[in-house]
């Protein structure tokens, strides 16, 4: 497979935006009423943790990645079944996103246009934007990534006139158990499908430069979901907030757009949805490469369609309705840790023993036309 390089400082770029774009949808998401705040820094801390699992992972394999590790380390049945897992898990979160970009167009400009039409268009979107590579794909979300952060900051800059700080008080006064399960749902929803990253068939030359990815890329997405929970907090108080499926589109329809301009709300919104894009991509470049590793000479074009297809049918399956998602998060969303943190855990330390007790050497896959594209420093 030919090379592409792409810096690293670009990767944690797109995975700050990657764990940002689920403040645009909350709904659903288990909160600790006027600490939330305070449960999502606990997230980010913990993430950072968690984040060393996935670094050694990847630096523990030559030239690999998470489908490789899988199938190196568990053999060809187990690693393979591993692998199909992997796969769903990559569509669930790709279909999960993928619900929530085209209920948001549907809400904001087209309210009584069926949600079949739109998802066609928004996967027609997607087909071409698969077909023309993930370093296409990183480049586009890098631009957008500068103007996503600064319309962030100007709107909780603008949204100041709509403050009640009197939204926070009394501080810390949430039961710890409600802020903990508060602080696992967000890693559960968001901080956890980092993992995703690990498994795109890129690679990070030098290896140590992982850390820095994945350091700054939960930092800076952390950062940003904390910014827009905080004017959630300060507009709407916390029992609104949790009602509230946009409520970022919600708080920024308060700026006064008379003395700035014609439909900011609009505009704004525009920015910060395409980060739940980026989401649907990695999600699908995600179970692409598992697909790849499964049927290395499959057809791509067939891959692209098959996905594309499944998240469709998910959509409507699992989510006829924004209840329905809430329901999911609440309930079912915390299956999501046996691939965050489970079976990496498990996949470490199988590497290790075979690495370092019983000194087996792994396979470069370079070796077999399987070498994953580089993102030098």
């Amino acid at each position: 497979m030919e090379q592409t390089q792409v810096s690293s400082s670009k990767m944690a770029v797109i995975l700050a935006m990657f764990i940002a774009s689920e403040f645009m949808v909350t709904y659903g998401n288990v909160n600790a009423g006027r600490d939330t705040w305070f449960a999502l820094l606990l997230t980010v801390l913990g993430t950072l943790f968690l984040a060393l699992l996935y670094y050694f992972l990847l630096t523990i394999i030559p030239q690999g990645d998470l489908f490789i590790a899988l199938d190196q380390a568990f053999g060809k049945i187990l690693g393979k079944l591993l692998i199909i897992l992997y796969i769903a898990y990559g569509l669930i979160v790709a279909t999960i996103s993928f619900y929530q970009f085209n209920s948001f167009i549907r809400i904001l400009s087209f309210g009584n246009t069926p949600y079949l039409f739109i998802a066609l268009i928004v996967l027609t979107v997607l087909y071409f934007l698969l077909r023309s590579g993930l370093k296409a794909i990183i480049q586009l979300f890098v631009i957008i990534f500068p103007v996503f952060m600064a319309m962030l900051i100007l709107s909780f800059l603008l949204l100041y006139p709509e403050y009640q700080f009197s939204n926070f008080l009394p501080l810390l006064k949430t039961p710890l158990k409600q802020i903990a399960k508060s602080s696992l749902s967000f890693g559960v929803v968001s901080f956890g499908d980092a993992i995703l990253l690990t498994g795109l068939g890129v690679i990070v030359v030098p290896k140590l430069t992982y850390r820095k990815v994945f350091g700054r890329g939960i930092i800076g997405g952390g950062l940003m979901y904390l910014l827009a929970v905080l004017m959630h907090l300060l507009v709407f108080d916390a029992p609104l907030t949790d009602l509230l499926v946009f409520p970022t589109y919600s708080a920024i329809a308060l700026i006064d757009v008379a003395q700035f301009i014609t439909r900011i709300q609009v505009l704004l919104s525009s920015v910060f949805i395409n980060a739940v894009l980026l989401k649907v991509l990695i999600g699908l470049e995600f179970a692409l490469e598992g697909l790849k590793n499964l049927f290395p000479k499959g057809s791509k074009k067939f891959f692209y369609v098959w996905v594309l297809l499944v998240i469709l049918g998910l959509s409507y399956l699992l989510f006829p309705n924004f209840e329905a998602l809430r329901i999911f998060k609440e309930k079912y969303a915390w299956f999501k840790i046996v691939w965050q943190v489970g079976i990496p855990l498990l996949l470490l330390i199988v590497l290790i023993i075979r690495k370092v007790v019983f000194k087996k050497e792994f396979t470069d896959p370079s070796a077999e036309g399987k070498r994953p594209q580089v993102i030098s420093r």
